[in-house]
């Protein structure tokens, strides 16, 4: 019977609680870290075998990608099923019109403007920013966020500020008060996950060995 919840008891007897609790050992040795899921090194290593899948660095997986995983483990009828659609729409509710490369992330802005206009903002593969007024279709603005990188992640936490991920681990900070926006602030991926180790893209993304 599914509730929606988990009993306290369940938690304290999941092996997962022991991963966790071990993360708070500051000396904890990198080989341990590498077999605790919740860790930053397992955690950079995942991301690394996503980049490598990722052949045209769209930020998206295709069956034929995903089926270079583990050296060909997965089964063509397992990724079949990966890849099923399902339709909860018969037309598109919006479509994102004037981009000249494949949107690759999109998020809803919370905008405090005249009138409290609604607004999307979205990322490309050539790594543009877009913002789109959703009553118009129409596009408000739209800049180079990350030349030359697809952009992997967008999202606003917070009113006028908006957050971008290039795919080769630069986030940036951008105020979107006044257009055209400017950068107030980036990040290498490691600084802002607030990971101890400056490892490179080539670190995590360069071989790495799938289990």
């Amino acid at each position: 019977m599914h509730t929606g919840q988990i009993k306290i008891q369940d938690i304290l007897a999941c092996s997962f609680l022991d991963d966790l609790l071990e993360l708070r050992d500051e000396e904890l040795p990198k080989d341990q870290q590498q077999n605790n899921w919740f860790s930053a090194p397992s955690a950079l290593r995942v991301y690394g075998v996503y980049l490598n899948l990722d052949k045209d660095h769209n930020g998206m997986l295709s069956k034929e990608e995903l089926s270079r995983y583990g050296m060909g483990t997965l089964t063509p009828v397992f990724i079949d099923r990966v890849f099923q659609e399902c339709l909860t729409y018969d037309d598109p509710v919006f479509v994102l019109r004037g981009a000249n490369a494949p949107v690759t992330c999109v998020t809803f802005l919370e905008y405090t403007g005249p009138g409290k206009i609604q607004r999307i903002a979205a990322g490309t593969q050539e790594g543009q920013v877009f913002i789109w007024d959703l009553k118009t279709s129409s596009i408000v603005c739209k800049w180079s966020g990350h030349p030359g990188s697809s952009i992997v992640w967008i999202h606003s936490l917070v009113p006028g500020k908006l957050w971008t991920q290039g795919r080769h681990d630069n986030i940036k900070l951008w105020d979107i008060t006044a257009l055209p926006p400017e950068a107030e602030s980036q990040y290498p991926l490691v600084d802002y996950l607030g990971f101890r180790c400056q490892e490179s893209r080539k670190s995590y993304a360069g071989g790495l060995v799938e289990h």
